[in-house]
């Protein structure tokens, strides 16, 4: 999570390299199975592909860019707190498409101990029992004050889990 003036960095989905190698063979997939069809009714016109067989291959190549968009999007979401919004923004190589939508009703900010991955995790929570993971971190004190930033910035509560079965809020008032 990156802290701006204006703008908080919700999430941002990385992608793996091995994600953009399988993105690339699916959309060499797709532009050969467009391209190879058009080239046998250009090369060979009398009868060599049929109309139903032109639409099968088109068919086919439009769900392999389809697999290969969702293996190169990356998804970033943002609160802007000047427009009072959530930005989502997909993007694709230099291509970017922002949504703004209504910003939820923000409740509270946890700093959680997720035993089985042996992390601590800051956590935005809103609207019930829906959040969003901001940053996960080796050492409790680091995600505190983290979170201590945090909600300071959103002016929200603090929720200290960091020890199983002892939840209890942070008085930020005396700190």
């Amino acid at each position: 999570m990156v802290l701006h003036k204006n703008e908080i960095l919700l999430s941002k989905s990385d992608r793996p390299f091995w994600h953009f190698i399988v993105a690339l063979v699916f959309y060499i997939g797709a532009v050969g199975l467009v391209v190879y069809p058009l080239y046998m009714v250009n090369t060979y016109p009398e009868g060599s592909i049929r109309e139903k067989d032109l639409s099968g291959f088109i068919t086919i190549a439009l769900f392999a860019f389809i697999i290969a968009l969702g293996f190169s999007v990356v998804k970033t979401r943002y609160l802007n707190l000047e427009k009072e919004k959530l930005q989502t923004e997909f993007r694709l190589a230099f291509l970017k498409m922002k949504i703004y939508s209504s910003m939820p009703h923000l409740e509270y900010v946890s700093v959680f101990n997720n035993i089985g991955a042996e992390q601590f995790e800051v956590n935005l929570w809103y609207e019930g029992n829906h959040h969003f993971n901001i940053m996960d971190f080796e050492d409790a004190q680091h995600a505190l004050d983290y979170g201590r930033l945090f909600s300071d910035k959103l002016n929200l509560k603090l929720l200290d889990a960091t020890v199983k079965g002892n939840s209890k809020w942070i008085d930020k008032t005396i700190e």
